[in-house]
Order: C-alpha cells, then structure tokens, then sequence
C-alpha cells in the first residue's frame, strides 16, 4: 500500500508546532528549577550529618572576665624610702699634732759602753773615749749605729796612711785608717763609715800582721743611722758580707807597693766567738771584719768574717 507525501503546506505547519513544543518545554524548565532544589534539599535533609562533611554548629564561648588587679601596698610611715644605706661611721675628727719636744739641754760625757751604745755621742771628748775603750776584743767592728754626724772622720787615735783598699765584687775602693791595738787586746770601732781600718797588733804578739807578712786585719761599717745629713744608709763594707771564695781584693800602699788577695772563705760568727783565732797571724793573709745578723739594743747580733790568701 502507497502512501502519497503530505502537501508541502502541512509539512512546514508541523515543523512549526514541533518547534514551539520545544520552546514550551524549555520554558517550563526554566521555570521550575526552584522547585528541584528543594526537593534536594528536603533529601539532604534526610541524610545523617556524617555523609554531608557539615561541622557540627559550637557553642559561642564564654566572654573572658579580665584579671582582678593587685591592690597597692602603701608604704609605712615608719619605714625609709628605697636607696642607698646612709653610712652610719662616724666621721673622727683629726688630732691636732702635738708640738715637739724641746731638746735635752746638754749634760756630762758618759764613762759606760753600755750607755753610750746605740746612741749619739753628747760630745767629740764622750766619742774618742768610746772608740778607745769599747771596742771588741779580738773581735772586730762592733755596732754599726756608733759615731752620728759628727765623726765623719776617724779620729781617736786613728789616723790615715794614704793606702788604698779595693773589693771589685764588694764595690769598696776605699781609704784605709790605722789604729794601734792596746795590750788588752781591744780592738776600736771605726769611727768613720766609709774608710777602712787597719789593726796594728805591733804589742801583741802572734796576732795581726802588715802588708809584707802576717794577717792584715781590716774593719768597716756595714751601714749607719746617721751618715747621710741625718739620715740613715749603707757604709763601706755594707757587701762584704757577700763575697764567697774565688773573689778577689787588692791593698795599695801610699809607697807603690800593691798585693792581690783571693778569697778562701765567708761566714757569719757569734758575737761570743774567739776572736784571737781570727786575728791570729797564721790564720790568713788578709782578715776582713763587718757586722751582720740581727740589730738590737745597739749592735748587730753576728760579725761576718772574711779570709784571704795572697794571689
């Protein structure tokens, strides 16, 4: 069976009511989305809060109360403001210096080696006595702190020879003195602090001796209390007392005549010691006699005793 096709006229009248259906359609689309979305809502709704990842709603916190403030202590009336401690040490006031002491007006010489030593001599007179009378026998210098000011010089019986004495190590160079020894055997201080003194033992024999033979006996000071305008310092054998052997010494006569010496020994005696074995003519060829130890109720406490041979 044949069907004829449909006029041309009822084609396109067909097209156009196909289309307007189309365009209905999508209108009412349109129109009726609001209407979907809450339908999905309403099936959001009905799923568990666990399959829609939604954070569960927190509570609003509490609003912080803020902190109490310390109450201020104030300070009581009694108590000092902070600081520094005020020093409480009372300020002593300075004495006033008491006026000198007039000086003793001047007596009679003294005839006592026990008073007169340590102190100064009241006249030229009371110091010749001392040196004459309060030596050492055979003992050597005694006490350093002896002649003040006044007895720069030697005198009492002791006079220069024009000799010379040098010690190199010692740092002596030096005038040399000569005193006679007396036949008690007591052997005067030097009443000078930078001369050496000669002992001249011509009434004593077996003791002492010269340039040409014997034991050339020599004494110095080692300091003084009163050397230097009143003050005190060092004297001529203030470093004989650190030769050891092996240093050496010259003696140089007023006439030319020179000698070398060696020394074979240094060492501090007692004052108590026998001074005759020192002094004795055998003993060396040189004997150098100062004082060292310790310096009490005016003298020194040992005698240091050096021993030379001739070169």
């Amino acid at each position: 069976m044949r069907f004829s096709p449909l006029p041309r006229p009822l084609t396109t009248a067909l097209a156009v009511v196909a289309l307007l259906i189309v365009f209905a359609v999508a209108a009412l689309a349109m129109t009726g989305g609001t209407g979907s979305d809450e339908r999905s809502a309403e099936v959001r709704a009905d799923l568990p809060a666990e399959t829609l990842d939604v954070a569960p709603a927190q509570e609003p916190s509490a609003q912080a109360q803020p902190d109490e403030l310390a109450p201020v202590e104030e300070p009581s009336p009694d108590e000092a403001p902070p600081g520094p401690a005020p020093d409480e040490t009372p300020v002593e006031p300075i004495p006033a210096a008491a006026p000198p002491e007039p000086a003793p007006p001047p007596s009679e010489n003294r005839a006592s080696c026990s008073a007169i030593r340590g102190t100064d001599y009241r006249s030229l007179a009371e110091r010749d006595w001392y040196g004459a009378n309060c030596g050492r026998i055979a003992s050597g210098a005694a006490a350093a702190s002896l002649p003040s000011g006044d007895a720069a010089r030697p005198s009492g019986g002791q006079s220069p020879l024009g000799d010379r004495l040098v010690i190199p190590a010692a740092g002596v160079d030096t005038e040399v003195w000569r005193v006679s020894v007396p036949a008690s055997g007591v052997m005067p201080d030097p009443a000078g602090y930078f001369n050496a003194l000669w002992y001249d033992f011509s009434s004593l024999a077996g003791l002492g001796g010269s340039l040409e033979s014997g034991n050339l006996v020599l004494s110095g000071h080692v300091d003084c209390g009163k050397c230097y305008n009143g003050g005190a310092g060092t004297a001529v054998f203030w470093s004989v007392r650190n030769l050891k052997p092996g240093d050496t010494a010259q003696y140089r006569a007023a006439d030319g005549r020179t000698a070398n010496y060696v020394v074979t020994s240094s060492r501090s005696l007692g004052g108590s010691t026998d001074g005759v074995s020192l002094v004795a003519s055998e003993a060396a060829d040189m004997t150098l006699i100062t004082c060292t130890g310790s310096f009490s109720g005016g003298e020194y406490s040992l005698r240091h005793v050096v021993a030379l041979r001739k070169a």
